[in-house]
């Protein structure tokens, strides 16, 4: 199963900070991650990314987007 069926809940092809913060979530939990404050904070990180990364200000991110920011 790809990360995006597995994450993407709306099927709207936009990643949401709902599903963004899910994803962290996860990712933490895999990681062990288990202090959830500060900078660790599964909500506070989508709202970060989703400033960083949305270019057409739709408070979501779209595939082109996600990839653009994270194209080193």
């Amino acid at each position: 199963m790809s990360f995006k069926y597995r994450y993407h809940i709306s099927d709207d092809g936009l990643i949401d900070q709902k599903e963004l913060v899910h994803m962290i979530t996860t990712l933490y939990e895999l990681n062990g991650i288990h202090d959830r404050t500060g900078d660790h904070n599964p909500k506070t990180r989508a709202a970060e990314i989703i400033a960083s990364l949305d270019v057409s200000g739709d408070e979501k991110l779209c595939k082109e987007e996600f990839i653009a920011g994270y194209a080193f």
